[in-house]
């Protein structure tokens, strides 16, 4: 449950933390501070591409595969964006961190309902309701404040790590087989 919100935590936050930081990514990027806004846009859009396909990438990989593949897609994605500084190159690594967000949370939704014991369930249901909120609340104000105090990649770095820590972590704790009871075709599970 723990891990669940540390993961859930890190990554919404990287993923809201763009907009007070606009001076210095666009800076960085040397594009003008409007283009910079592009990178909220592309993130959110990969976003609803994995969580649409999230169910079926669930069935298809199974939920442990699924979660070690996107933590790692998703801390090379977020290296790429902070090392780069060619536009068309952060785009896609921003889509690739939204893509893998959306995949994480499939599986933190099966996690929810077919891999933890009962006992935890409204716990868990707590994490996926408060660990986006409370980022935006504690954890971009922070990354903000983090960044002024340094460059506006260190704060990006800590929510790197911490993502790729908790997402392993995770794995390694993760339920034991599959409990995967949808079928893999892609719109099966939005049949039920």
């Amino acid at each position: 449950v723990a891990l669940s919100f540390a993961l859930i935590f890190a990554f919404s936050a990287v993923d809201n933390a763009v907009s007070p930081m606009v001076k210095q990514i666009a800076a960085t990027y040397a594009v003008n501070m409007e283009a910079v806004l592009w990178f909220i846009s592309v993130c959110t859009a990969g976003t609803v591409l994995g969580v649409f396909l999230g169910p079926w990438l669930v069935a298809v990989l199974k939920p442990l595969r699924l979660l070690i593949a996107a933590t790692l897609v998703l801390f090379a994605a977020q290296a790429g964006f902070l090392l780069g500084g060619n536009l068309a190159a952060g785009l896609a690594f921003r889509f690739l961190s939204g893509f893998c967000t959306g995949a994480i949370a499939s599986v933190m939704w099966w996690l929810t309902f077919h891999g933890v014991q009962k006992k935890y369930y409204p716990a868990m249901i707590a994490v996926l309701m408060s660990a986006r909120p409370l980022a935006t609340a504690i954890g971009v104000p922070l990354a903000g404040l983090l960044a002024w105090e340094s460059s506006w990649q260190f704060p990006y770095w800590l929510l790197a790590g911490l993502m790729a820590v908790s997402g392993l972590a995770l794995a390694k704790v993760f339920p034991e087989g599959d409990g995967q009871a949808q079928s893999a075709g892609l719109f099966e599970g939005y049949r039920h």
